[in-house]
């Protein structure tokens, strides 16, 4: 996971890892994360305005549209940290939520 990954401004809106191929695209996305360990002063919370995800054969890229949101600007999330008990919502009046649990990237604490 990566927050705030390396962002471009022309054609591509980030770096493409070698053989990396971008499935489609959704526009305007909320975008939330809630990290830590779940004690309290451990973790962190990045809420993302709107924004663009981009979703390829290899991971989730969350892009910030909102310039007001200094503070978050973009997302990385690798495929093969989502666990199993995840799960796509439609509820009748809202909008569409997916929701899951990510493992940590080995090696960091996050």
């Amino acid at each position: 996971m990566s927050v705030d990954p390396i962002l471009l401004h022309d054609n591509s809106p980030m770096l493409i890892t070698p053989f990396e191929r971008f499935i489609f695209v959704l526009d305007d996305v909320s975008f939330n994360v809630y990290s830590g360990a779940g004690y309290p002063g451990q973790g962190g919370v990045y809420y993302g305005k709107r924004g663009r995800l981009y979703v390829s054969s290899y991971r989730l890229v969350y892009v910030e549209l909102d310039p007001s949101n200094r503070h978050f600007r973009s997302f990385s999330l690798p495929l093969y940290n989502i666990e199993s008990s995840h799960r796509f919502c439609v509820p009748y009046f809202g909008r569409p939520t997916y929701e899951g649990i990510v493992s940590s990237v080995p090696g960091r604490n996050y």
